[in-house]
């Protein structure tokens, strides 16, 4: 189903709710779906990450044909201020990436926008920080909603020991501060776990640790994210499972 043919009808049914309900039943939905078919999911996989995206331009033109329908919600209200967000962090959860009226902020569980609705994408918050993107350059914001580190990348993932993926000409990993912790040089990576993370270099996936050493030289055509101890590679038509110690099992 193409994105420019969208009309009310269809628009339920992407949604996957019955025709004829509410804005707030459709909206859970889509909050539903959109974390199921998030791209960030597959970042080794370009088909599947490919197919992701489209499906979720899908979904946000859905949600806007029944939003312009149905009545738009009141204004969003501003966001906290930085003082009244670091009081008690541990007394509530992390807001959630909420899309506005084409923009995405950050919201409560009751639906109040805690950062305002300004950016052009925006994913969950991991370890205090979360990607935020406008005009194709990538940063993050705290739950403050202060930006943490300037929108100077072209992609931005998630924070995982602390470090994160980013993409600048090529991807490498920077800290909680915005520094280069490994240097940009693979063709994409995975999140750290123990220590370890796979990354994908002249089209072959191998392992390294925090300091960019390699643990297992890029020979995999296939690796997934660590899982239960091990992260699952494919070597053309062989699996394998791979562990934090570098050490590679065939399956």
């Amino acid at each position: 189903m193409a994105v420019s043919s969208l009309n009310l009808i269809d628009s339920y049914q992407v949604l996957e709710v019955p025709r004829g309900a509410s804005l707030s039943e459709a909206k859970l939905s889509y909050r539903d779906l959109v974390r199921v078919w998030h791209p960030d999911r597959f970042q080794s996989d370009d088909r599947l990450r490919r197919r992701c995206e489209e499906k979720v331009k899908l979904l946000n033109e859905a949600f806007r044909i029944l939003e312009q329908t149905l009545g738009q919600e009141p204004e969003a209200p501003a966001p906290a201020s930085p003082r009244a967000a670091q009081t008690s962090p541990a007394a509530a959860p992390a807001p959630e990436p909420q899309l506005y009226r084409g923009k995405w902020g950050y919201a409560d569980h009751n639906g109040t926008f805690r950062i305002a609705p300004a950016y052009d994408s925006a994913q969950a918050f991991s370890e205090g920080f979360g990607a935020v993107s406008q005009g194709g350059a990538f940063g993050y914001v705290s739950q403050s909603g202060e930006l943490s580190i300037e929108l100077r990348f072209s992609a931005a993932q998630r924070f995982s020991e602390g470090l994160a993926l980013v993409r600048f000409g090529r991807c490498g990993y920077i800290n909680t501060k915005g520094e280069w912790v490994i240097r940009p040089r693979f063709d994409a990576g995975l999140e750290f776990y123990a220590g370890v993370t796979g990354v994908k270099l002249d089209g072959k996936w191998g392992l390294i640790d925090t300091y960019g050493k390699w643990l297992v030289l890029p020979r995999f055509d296939e690796m997934q994210s660590f899982e239960s101890g091990r992260a699952l590679a494919r070597e053309a038509s062989r699996s394998f499972a791979v562990y934090p110690s570098g050490e590679v099992r065939p399956l």
